[in-house]
């Protein structure tokens, strides 16, 4: 009966090393599959952060603000004077220094220019998409700033550099815009 029993240890003993072994080796297949995916877990915890980070700034143009001005009708210019502005991500880069411009009210107005020539940053300005770094713009005489942002940019149509329209002519592609 000794026989038997040290027989049976014996293929106890055999069935938790192989068990063991088993349980090693899916161990480390798990750990060397995981590190693979090492880099990618950095690039997801760092693109989380940066995500957080800009869902947390607060905008300094708030579209949010109902208590700004409004008007009936517009009877004066649009004033840029003494314009100056540079993307805060490239704080180098100067787009605008001392720009002045006028557009009379009830105009229709082209800037046309060479590509890259920073036709779209004034009408950007205009809409308050960006406030200049320095200068004023004005809308009848008051400070851009002062109007409520959703009826300021209702005010202003543009038609885009980009050939993108509708499959219309070019008077309804524009008063679309209106």
């Amino acid at each position: 009966m000794a026989l038997v029993g040290d027989a049976f240890a014996l293929v106890v003993q055999n069935i938790a090393i192989i068990i063991a072994g088993l349980v090693i080796a899916f161990t480390a297949t798990t750990v060397s599959q995981s590190t693979i995916l090492a880099p990618d877990s950095t690039k997801a915890r760092d693109s989380t952060t940066s995500i957080f980070k800009i869902h947390d700034r607060k905008p300094n143009i708030d579209s949010s603000r109902d208590e700004c001005l409004t008007l009936p009708t517009i009877a004066k210019d649009i004033e840029l004077q003494h314009v100056s502005f540079r993307y805060a991500t490239r704080p180098n880069v100067e787009i605008f220094k001392d720009l002045g411009l006028s557009i009379p009210s009830g105009k229709t107005i082209s800037v046309v220019g060479e590509s890259c020539g920073r036709k779209s940053m004034i009408v950007s300005l205009i809409k308050r998409f960006y406030d200049p770094l320095s200068g004023q713009l004005t809308l009848d005489e008051i400070e851009i700033k002062n109007f409520k942002l959703s009826w300021l940019r209702q005010q202003i149509g543009l038609v885009s550099q980009e050939q993108i329209l509708f499959n219309e002519t070019i008077r309804e592609n524009i008063e679309y815009g209106k």
